[in-house]
């Protein structure tokens, strides 16, 4: 490789992977956005409140995340904290530790705002903490700005 006498140019770590579904993600119209909840209703009421800006897939369990997350691809994980069977924090650490998944964007949606909750969420860490109790604007505008800052980021 020829290099120009006196600059150096560092080897950088990348993680090529997470860097080619970065820039896929960044380069397509409408982001994907999974919603996770058991209550139905909720998931219906947020897909209406997000869908005419983001492409919306809603699942009612943590088992049907994680499968949908094998088989396809999204941006954003909506994640509810409390769920049966296999509540919210279980179903992030899944994705965290998994090679495929590990870096993908995770926030909890969720009424859990007690202290504990927060405190067990953090050490997780997810990419955000949205409470159901905001108004359907604020919640799209959580969405919204999560996008619009986010960065591409290299391991």
């Amino acid at each position: 490789m020829n290099q120009t006498p006196g600059v150096h140019f560092p080897s950088l770590p990348l993680n090529m992977d997470a860097l080619a579904a970065a820039i896929e993600s960044n380069s397509r119209e409408r982001k994907l956005v999974l919603v996770v909840d058991d209550e139905p209703i909720l998931l219906r009421t947020i897909k209406g409140w997000l869908d005419d800006e983001f492409e919306v897939t809603i699942v009612n369990s943590g088992e049907m995340a994680l499968h949908f997350l094998q088989r396809g691809t999204t941006d954003l994980v909506l994640l509810d904290y409390k769920m049966p069977e296999m509540d919210g924090p279980t179903v992030l650490w899944h994705i965290r530790t998994e090679k495929r998944t590990k870096a993908l964007p995770v926030m909890f949606l969720t009424a859990a705002a007690d202290r504990e909750s927060v405190l067990n969420v953090v050490k997780l860490k997810p990419n955000g903490y949205i409470l159901k109790t905001k108004s359907p604007e604020e919640i799209k505008a959580a969405v919204r700005s999560f996008f619009s800052e986010r960065v591409i980021e290299c391991e």
